[in-house]
This record gives structure tokens, C-alpha cells and sequence, in this order.
């Protein structure tokens, strides 16, 4: 039931352009997600995000304790918000449903992923916002 979309790899391979050792600028993973979020029925009735609220959420990430997160990891987060660019394999995605404990839910979440290793990767919340909710039926 849930919904995850894709919306900004920084790979090339992902997005069939440029290099794909450079970074990609943080405001155009934020345009693309916008842009996409616009076509959603849940998404075009949020606000827009923006790269203030992107950094603020980064720069106030308090508990890194659940999921872990290794010191490199947070710092690689610090450094997006410091720098304004995605590093190589970096994702801006959103999920508009979720089900859980007997519950189907539509919900907003916009998250950020970047790699941590060849195959490992940390995914980090900037907006959470659970909408409505119903029973799952059967």
C-alpha cells in the first residue's frame, strides 16, 4: 500500500544527465519534488517545501538514537545543509500512504536519503504529516 516515489538521484544513470560524481544542487531536487508533488491528490494540497525548511529540519536533527545514525552519517547530513548540494546517490522522495496495524493511512512525508556506503544507505524525515486514516478492508 505504500507509495514511494523517486525524485531526485543525483546519478546520472538515475536522471540520464550530467556526471554522476557531481553534486546536485539541494533547490533543484526541491523544484523536481514540487513539481511532481503538484500532480498528486495529496500532494497539491501541501505546501510547497522549501530549501529554509530542508536545512532547518537537518540542522535541528536531535535524535539520531532510532533509527542509528554513525557520526559520519549525521555529518554528511550537516554537510548538505551547510553546502546546498545532494552528494552522489542522494534522494528526495515522498509517501502519500501507508498501512499499519490494521490501517491504511494517507500521509506526507518527504524524505531525504543519501548513501553510506556501496550499498547501505540513511533515510532522514524532513516533513511528516499523517492525514487520515481507515480501517484496511478485506
Amino acid at each position: 500500500m505504500r507509495r514511494f516515489v523517486l525524485l531526485a538521484c543525483a546519478q546520472a544513470a538515475c536522471l540520464g544527465i550530467g556526471n554522476a560524481a557531481e553534486p546536485r544542487p539541494l533547490v533543484d531536487a526541491i523544484a523536481d519534488l514540487n513539481s511532481k508533488a503538484a500532480k498528486e491528490a495529496i500532494g497539491n494540497v501541501q505546501p510547497p517545501l522549501t530549501e529554509a525548511e530542508v536545512v532547518g529540519a537537518i540542522r535541528g536533527w536531535v535524535r539520531r538514537a532510532r533509527p542509528p545514525a554513525a557520526d559520519e552519517t549525521y555529518l554528511a547530513f550537516q554537510n548538505v545543509a551547510t553546502t546546498g548540494l545532494l552528494p552522489d546517490g542522494a534522494r528526495l522522495d515522498y509517501t502519500t500512504s501507508w498501512r499499519y496495524n490494521g490501517y491504511d493511512f494517507n500521509v506526507w512525508w518527504v524524505d531525504l536519503t543519501l548513501m553510506t556506503g556501496e550499498k547501505t544507505f540513511y533515510t532522514f524525515r524532513i516533513r511528516e504529516r499523517i492525514i487520515a486514516s481507515r480501517p484496511v478492508e478485506r
